[in-house]
This record gives structure tokens, sequence and C-alpha cells, in this order.
């Protein structure tokens, strides 16, 4: 990105949080920039409800023009990939197999059973493998019906797939459609509003889709509407309260703006979700991911921090990193992720 992108008419100003609707905030930042696409000259201000505590972008793109932030987004690709990391895709895919096998499934093979007792031992890894399948839960065939919601190329589609499931995906992306299309998804372009009435589900997922979404209550309220009773929800998304904002404040991976227009916290989301109707929430561990945050908010403190700080960057770069993954591992209140799971 070259130049100012976001002019006047394509962005608009919120006078109130799209949460709650309270009217008084604090600013939390005031110029944060679009680091996945280099774009140094719009400057986002990201404002905090006083009353919710969410944080929410003011100015943001208007619905009409968000568009134009996901050209080539990095959920979106063909998934294509360099040896090195077909080899850990499938390594990775191996391993969630297992432990679904084991875990769930109750039927595995000896090599399931050895790689789920590897996996154990070493339990931020079996916790971070629980989070990639979204913790889905042992399949019932009566009861195997499932949506992805922003189900971006198909990749867990794909997976939940192979598992026996009967999913459907949706996407507002075409591209990304046409790629999960591709594998021989049942995928289609459209958002949980252009769902028909009558079509109903035992699980559905959100996973880092909430943070884009203009009306999240409405969102919520409707997956509570398509869900068959005693039905499931699996929602993720960056968490505002985190370790990782505290440590690397505006270089924070999880602000993305202006792709991310709210950044919520775990009181918020239990909130909005009991007020659709889910009478259980149950919050969930998603380790590693501090390590994860870590390396893509380090990365961006090295391209656009001062170069003053280059020697102090390059001495705790590892230290930070290792301390966030061990603070959101301890205290899930700072976690990277939140990571909910909410029962009709």
């Amino acid at each position: 990105m070259t130049k100012k992108q976001w002019s006047s008419d394509k962005i608009e100003v919120l006078d109130k949080c799209p949460v709650c609707n309270c009217k008084n905030n604090s600013i939390l930042f005031s110029s944060i920039i679009d680091m996945m696409s280099n774009n140094v000259f719009d400057k986002w201000t990201l404002l905090r409800c006083i009353e919710c505590n969410v944080a929410y972008l003011s100015p943001r793109p208007k619905e009409s023009s968000i568009h134009l932030a996901y050209n080539c987004y990095y959920t979106h690709s063909s998934g294509s990939h360099s040896i090195k990391k077909e080899k850990i895709s499938l390594l990775l895919k191996n391993l969630k197999n297992s432990l679904y096998n084991v875990k769930y499934k109750k039927k595995a093979s000896l090599k399931d059973y050895l790689l789920y007792s590897i996996v154990f031992i070493i339990f931020p890894i079996y916790l971070f493998l629980d989070s990639k399948i979204r913790h889905i839960g042992a399949l019932d065939t009566k009861k195997n019906k499932l949506l992805d919601i922003g189900c971006g190329n198909g990749d867990y589609l794909a997976f939940a797939k192979s598992l026996g499931w009967d999913v459907t995906g949706i996407d507002l992306d075409s591209n990304a459609v046409d790629v999960a299309l591709s594998k021989g998804l049942n995928a289609r372009v459209g958002d949980v509003f252009s769902l028909k009435n009558d079509e109903m589900f035992d699980a559905i997922t959100l996973s880092h889709v909430i943070e884009h979404v203009y009306n999240p209550n409405e969102l919520i309220q409707q997956c509570y509407d398509h869900l068959n009773p005693g039905g499931k929800l699996w929602l993720e998304t960056p968490n505002i309260n985190s370790i990782g904002l505290n440590v690397y404040k505006e270089y924070w991976r999880g602000l993305e703006p202006p792709r991310h227009l709210i950044l919520y916290n775990r009181a918020a989301l239990n909130s909005l979700l009991i007020k659709s109707g889910f009478h259980t929430v149950k919050s969930k561990t998603h380790a590693l991911s501090g390590l994860y945050m870590g390396i893509q908010s380090e990365k961006y403190l090295d391209q656009f921090m001062n170069s003053q700080s280059f020697i102090y960057n390059k001495i705790f770069k590892y230290p930070r990193i290792l301390f966030v993954e061990i603070i959101q591992f301890i205290f899930n209140k700072k976690s990277e992720f939140i990571t909910l799971i909410a029962y009709k």
C-alpha cells in the first residue's frame, strides 16, 4: 500500500458501542495501522466501551466498503504450501485424527493410542490440538449436521467431513468458496442471514469470525435460531484483555485494523450468548496461542518499530514470547484467544 486508501466516503463514525449501545468510551489507541497490508498512511482509533469493556474501531469502514480490506486475505488462499509446510500440515492432521479417535470416537488403532499418549504427556500440545479440532465432540449419526460460518478455503470442513460429519460452509468471499468447492465440499457464498429458515444444525463453528462482524448480537441470535435443541455453538476470537496486548500494545497481532471491528472480553461474550438464549457457556484453553501471537507480534515490532530499539527487540524477543505463552496458559482471563462453547 503506497497511498491513503480510506477516504471519508468509505468510513463511518460510531456514536455508541456496537455491543451494548453505551455512548461512553475511552481511547485505547489513537493511531494504529494495518500492518498486514503495510498501510502506514491510514490511522485507526480503537475505543474502549466504559460499560461492557469491549474495544471497537471508530471511525471504521462502512459495510459497503469493507471488502476493500480483504484483498488477498490469508485465510482465503488456496492453501498451497512449501514442502516443509505440507509435512507439518500432514503431521498436524494425523495428530488431530488420533486425538479425535481416542478422546471422542473411542475407537482407535495402536498408532492412535501411541500418538495420543505422547501428545497428552506434553499437555499444552494436547490442548492446542483439541482447540484446532474445535472441541468437536463425539459423532452422533442422528445429530451430525455441522455449519462453519466463515469457512474460508474449507480446511476445517474437510477435516470434519473426514470424521463423518455432514458439513456445510458459508463465506462472503467467492474465491474462498471456489477453493472449498474444489475440495468436494458443500460450501456457498453467503452469511448466516442467507440461511433458509428450515436449515438447522447440530453444531455451528465461528472461528475468528465475530471480530469481523458489524452486528454481533444479530449474528449470535441467528446461530441460536439455526441450532437444533441440544446443539452447540463453538466460538473463538482474540481477547482484548490478553497479556499479549499488555506486552505488545499497538503491535499486538490481534488488533488487525480495519478488519477486526470489535475485540471482546470473556464477560461481554458470555452475556451476549446468554441473552440470545444459550443456557450454558463453557470456556476452553487454547494452549500455544501465546507462541503464535507472540511470534507474529514480534514480526510487527521488527518491521515497524524505530530502529533505535533494534537491540532491545532482539535481546528480549524470545523471553517476551515465552512470557506471553506462560501467562496466557496459566491465567485464563489473560489468554490470547477467548474460546467458548455455548449449548442450546
